[in-house]
């Protein structure tokens, strides 16, 4: 069962190395290197259906993990543009504010929270973050006790089973049935569309 567990964390590595040069790519406009990895992760979702269950499972999986990984590094960033957003719109010449109809001036709260619907960037961040906090609230404490220790902390298995007192069996099987539970979120008419899958990183 070890080498089976250890064959989980090296696939769930290289996917998530894969999917994030992936994005890299579509994000930098490098096309072609984008389009490669596109044909080289099938090959791994594959090797790891019978680990999962199957080929569209793990591709939702993967994506689901690989926004659980960058759950605090997107918080950051979404502060940061969110600061140089706010710093741009400080330096608008006065009388320059917003009017509607009528010629009141738009509060300032509103007219940010238009300025980052604006931002396609922020969009992605705001929409990852909701679906990642949104996914937290339908688990348990000690399911999310996992999640924090293997994905926003990084450990390996045998590291999450040893801090929760299982096997590495047992962490497996309950990471199975955490992702199975939250991935729904990641689809979710009420959330806006995957932009992962739709190739907006």
């Amino acid at each position: 069962m070890r080498e089976v567990c250890e064959l989980d964390d090296l696939l769930d590595r290289a996917q998530s190395i894969l999917i994030d040069a992936r994005n890299r790519a579509e994000l930098n406009g490098i096309t072609e290197t984008a389009i490669a990895l596109d044909e080289i992760l099938p090959m791994l979702y594959t090797v790891h259906r019978s680990l999962t269950g199957g080929e569209v499972g793990i591709r939702l999986w993967a994506i689901v993990e690989q926004d659980l990984r960058d759950f605090e590094r997107t918080k950051h960033e979404l502060e940061v543009r969110r600061g140089m957003l706010m710093d741009q719109m400080a330096y608008k010449s006065p009388g320059s504010e917003d009017l509607v109809q009528g010629g009141d001036s738009v509060p300032a709260a509103q007219r940010i929270l238009e300025a980052e619907d604006r931002e396609a960037r922020i969009r992605v961040l705001k929409t990852r973050i909701t679906r990642v906090e949104t996914a937290e609230t339908l688990l348990e404490p000690f399911e999310r006790r996992l999640v924090s220790l293997r994905y926003y902390s990084g450990k390996p298995w045998d590291g999450v089973a040893k801090e929760l007192c299982v096997s590495s069996r047992e962490a497996l099987r309950l990471r199975r049935g955490i992702l199975g539970k939250i991935a729904p979120v990641w689809v979710s008419k009420n959330l806006s569309h995957s932009c992962h899958m739709q190739g907006n990183f």
